[in-house]
């Protein structure tokens, strides 16, 4: 064979390769969804708001306020993860370091008094999986620590908060409650952290790599031996085009033994967004 008929079959090749088409399907990049910034939530009024946040470029949280301004937080980062909250409250100046473990869970939040710099209270948390299912609040007693309250979580298969259990030790004695979550929607929660910072007399502690609640309950149902506050609240909601709540309206029925049981007391939540 001459040398001009071996480059046109070489040529004639090449044209028919380059012509067959890449039947590689072509995956388009995952679609990110935006992150929700939760601006404050207000209930009934309340000045300043209950909650607010401001954030990072990044969008991670760079300032938190709780308890209608009694608490303000910077919060500081290693990487990706919360590292510490530092209260501002000039009163009141101590900082959460957050510890993780191995897997790069949440461990212990130890609390710091910014005038001794000794560990005096501290939260430790328990995880079965993906699910937090224990925080432990302890204070400093001579060499070690001892509980203040224990709470015990527990989750519905889609991973929606059953109900928690707390433990309260008191000089008085033990004291225990359950609160009960149900009736969920198929909207998007905001406001989990909420159930395990309700207390005015706690630190503000936010989550990391962890949620209580996908969507919103409509009952809860809070019950404690011998019924004194047993209480069931029922919201109804109003939500945003992303499904994010706008408002959440409440009513509580105290129905337990005590002094005022038996009334309904209205209260309304709204939520606002950057």
């Amino acid at each position: 064979m001459r040398y001009w008929q071996i480059v046109n079959l070489a040529v004639a090749a090449l044209m028919m390769f380059s012509c067959k088409k890449d039947t590689t399907p072509v995956v388009p990049p995952p679609v990110q969804s935006p992150k929700i910034l939760l601006k404050d939530i207000d209930i009934t009024g309340q000045r300043p708001h209950f909650y607010q946040f401001e954030y990072n470029k990044d969008s991670t949280i760079s300032r938190a306020g709780f308890a209608s301004g009694l608490a303000l937080y910077d919060v500081f980062y290693s990487g990706n993860k919360i590292a510490e909250m530092r209260d501002l409250n000039p009163s009141n100046k101590d900082t959460l370091r957050y510890v993780y473990d191995s897997q790069g869970k949440l461990s212990v939040i130890n609390i710091i008094d910014d005038d001794t710099h000794v560990i005096f209270r501290r939260f430790v948390f328990t995880f079965e999986g993906d699910r937090l299912i224990k925080i432990e609040r302890d204070h400093v007693e001579g060499e070690g620590f001892l509980p203040d309250n224990v709470e015990q979580l527990d989750y519905y298969p889609d991973g929606n908060l059953k109900t928690k259990i707390g433990l309260l030790h008191t000089i008085s004695g033990d004291f225990t409650d359950t609160t009960r979550y149900e009736q969920y929607d198929n909207k998007v929660n905001v406001d989990d952290f909420g159930i395990v910072n309700g207390s005015v007399n706690e630190h503000l502690f936010l989550f990391q790599g962890f949620h209580l609640q996908k969507n919103n309950p409509v009952k809860v149902t809070f019950t404690q031996p011998g019924g004194l506050n047993n209480s069931i609240t029922t919201y109804t909601y109003t939500y945003n085009q992303d499904n994010t709540p706008s408002e959440r309206v409440g009513d509580i029925f105290t129905n337990g033994t005590g002094a005022g049981s038996g009334i309904h007391v209205p209260f309304t939540t709204t939520y606002t967004y950057y």
